[in-house]
């Protein structure tokens, strides 16, 4: 009987994520329905797997008795996502470690950031709940203070929001959920609205055709050679698709929308804790 838990855990994760699908709503409601989908078909196995591990492999449900497969396979699976996030972990901390060997350094703009010695413009936050901001040579030297300006703004958007912390945990949930539908897509659609969230707070000082201009004259691929990391910063490599969703946004701005009703909140985490209900026929 615990196979069939699991069984419809998985069931009931894959059918979330397969009735997800892109739409033209307003930002806000995008985003809580991405985020819902992408981590709500994950606590529904986990869920799943914990409630089979609380019964243990002895006595009955309904009627029917149960066996030690279920709670090996919920054990390897909780295990494997443990080791999973003790990966990311390390890894985020290796990366913080390592950019903080770079120098700190005073900006025009009366900020402080860690420099980095590379010709390619390029400006990130990078650590966990107090990012720090890095820039290159290039930042400085190639740009006009106005360039810099909208740039800074847009950085401070995501250390607002707390972006590297978010996407550090939504990413150890993308590698976990790989397997499941839609998993790259939802990823996709969560960078691009934390990019517009982003180029929101850029266009409040600057005009949204210049942000744009910007964005177009510094989204190009980093030289190998450089060793900058992929996929950091304003300056980073995009997406052609994704790119021009950016720069349309900007132009024809999407509507933010009001925020989520809670209900809904509530009801996918009560959809995603459904598993734990089998706790209640267990003898």
């Amino acid at each position: 009987m615990h196979l069939s838990i699991l069984v419809l855990a998985i069931t009931l994760a894959v059918t979330w994520r397969w009735c997800w699908q892109l739409t033209e709503d307003a930002w806000v409601q995008r985003w809580w329905r991405a985020v819902l989908t992408l981590c709500g078909s994950l606590v529904v196995l986990v869920s799943a797997a914990w409630a089979v591990l609380w019964m243990g492999h002895h006595g009955t449900m309904l009627g029917w008795a149960v066996g030690p497969l279920g709670c090996r396979l919920s054990l390897v699976g909780l295990g494997w996502g443990a080791v999973g996030l003790l990966w990311s972990l390390f890894q985020a901390g290796w990366a913080t470690w390592h950019w903080r060997r770079y120098a700190l350094v005073p900006l025009p703009q009366g900020m402080s950031a860690r420099l980095v010695e590379t010709a390619v413009p390029l400006a990130a936050q990078i650590g966990f709940w107090r990012s720090r901001l890095i820039v290159s040579r290039g930042w400085l030297e190639q740009l006009s203070p106005d360039e810099q300006a909208m740039i800074l703004a847009h950085e401070q958007a995501h250390a607002h929001y707390r972006d590297p912390l978010v996407f550090w945990l939504l990413g150890w949930v993308r590698r976990l959920t790989l397997w499941l539908p839609n998993t790259q897509a939802l990823w996709q659609e969560l960078l691009l609205l934390r990019e517009i969230r982003a180029d929101r707070w850029s266009v409040q000082h600057a005009d949204p055709l210049a942000v744009a201009e910007l964005l177009v004259k510094l989204a190009r691929p980093t030289p190998l050679d450089e060793g900058i990391p992929a996929r950091v910063g304003f300056s980073s490599a995009e997406d052609l698709n994704r790119l021009e969703q950016r720069v349309n946004a900007l132009l024809d701005p999407i509507p933010e929308g009001e925020s989520i009703a809670i209900n809904r909140i509530l009801w996918g985490l009560a959809l995603a804790l459904l598993p734990l209900l089998a706790v209640t026929v267990h003898h």
